[in-house]
């Protein structure tokens, strides 16, 4: 096939409603485990345990900046244009 013949899918995928301009993931692998932030959930491992816990959107630029070390303005700005959160591991 031809680049061509994809152009409308890639061009859909940019689509403001499109799931994967609608859905957070950030992810921190350590030694002994990893943190994973998918859209409202932060899930952390360490060793064998995994704890989820269910976060609230307001929460999220904080929740960064406090576990990923990314400012919070800067996830301000990028979640403020996100609409209604897609899950895209479901």
């Amino acid at each position: 096939m031809k680049i061509s013949e994809f152009q409308k899918v890639i061009e859909d995928s940019y689509r403001d409603d499109a799931t994967f301009m609608n859905a957070l993931m950030i992810a921190r692998f350590y030694n002994n485990g990893s943190l994973v932030l998918r859209n409202l959930s932060l899930i952390k491992t360490k060793g064998r345990k995994t704890r989820t816990q269910v976060i609230n959107r307001a929460d999220i630029p904080d929740i960064v900046e406090n576990e990923f070390g990314i400012s919070s303005q800067i996830v301000k700005e990028v979640t403020e244009d996100l609409g209604e959160l897609k899950d895209t591991w479901d």
